[in-house]
């Protein structure tokens, strides 16, 4: 999977700038995308750099790469994704039909921002749960082994550099791990139902975020089930499909956000 995993990412790179280069040389790029798209290939090769760091982790003392530089490799890779994803809209719809100021509130953006952020958050507690194969520890739901808050969490003394550096030789950090993640979960959802509650009836008047929202309900509601069923399955193992399927699901997720965000943005802003 290593090995796969190199080819691919230099595969995108081939993909990438070859078209790229021919289509800078010949102007095709309009003055709004040529410097995102060459922030994209500055980030690019930063995430090259953290991907070494990352495998180079693994290759000292234990098998296995670092959780941390896991998650960081994870979390410039989700950058790269959301800001090429929204480079993708702004080429594809420039500008959008503006309703009245007064049709949503005017804090909506700021409300969708807050989620995007949440999510992120959200998908880099992923990435620590994966790195310190947290789902081994409390495989149940909705409790953690018959408890909503695990007794070692409440301990000062479990709250130590030690623990969090060397989160293999004690439990406490895989629990602290899967505990913020199920309660980001948590919170995220509440939100997310929120806004598709409360804009139901204006976003009738705009066709694609009405489409958006509908797409962000229907996915929370498969993403949840997954890591449900991914968490009750780690039972002596961690089921691996489950456990990509999650993580693809959080991509997917994410992607609706922003495309809910870039919309809404579109439609009701009038700032921009």
């Amino acid at each position: 999977w290593e090995y796969f995993h190199r080819l691919w990412a230099r595969l995108m790179f081939l993909v990438f700038i070859i078209p790229f280069g021919w289509f800078l040389t010949k102007g095709m790029f309009s003055q709004r995308l040529l410097p995102r798209l060459l922030i994209v290939v500055a980030l690019a090769g930063l995430e090259g750099f953290f991907g070494w760091i990352m495998v180079a982790s693994g290759l000292i003392k234990r098998p296995w790469v670092n959780a941390y530089n896991l998650t960081l490799h994870l979390c410039m890779a989700i950058i790269i994704f959301s800001y090429l994803l929204w480079t993708t809209f702004i080429a594809f719809k420039p500008e959008g039909t503006r309703k009245s100021a007064d049709v949503m509130k005017k804090n909506g953006l700021a409300f969708l921002w807050t989620m995007v952020g949440l999510a992120f958050v959200q998908i880099a507690l992923g990435a620590m749960m994966s790195g310190t194969k947290a789902g081994l520890s409390y495989p149940t739901w909705p409790d953690m082994h018959g408890s909503y808050l695990p007794a070692l969490l409440l301990d000062t003394a479990n709250w130590t550099a030690e623990n969090f550096q060397h989160y293999d030789s004690d439990i406490f950090m895989p629990t602290l791990i899967q505990f913020l993640h199920r309660n980001t979960a948590y919170l995220l959802s509440i939100l997310m139902i929120y806004f598709v509650w409360r804009t139901a009836v204006d976003t009738r008047k705009a066709p694609a975020l009405r489409s958006g929202t509908i797409a962000l309900l229907s996915m929370l509601g498969i993403q949840v089930l997954l890591g449900i069923f991914t968490l009750i399955n780690c039972n002596g193992g961690i089921p691996v499909v489950l456990g990509v399927l999650h993580q693809a699901g959080a991509i997917v997720l994410l992607g609706v956000l922003l495309f809910v965000t870039y919309h809404y943005k579109l439609t009701f802003d009038t700032t921009n």
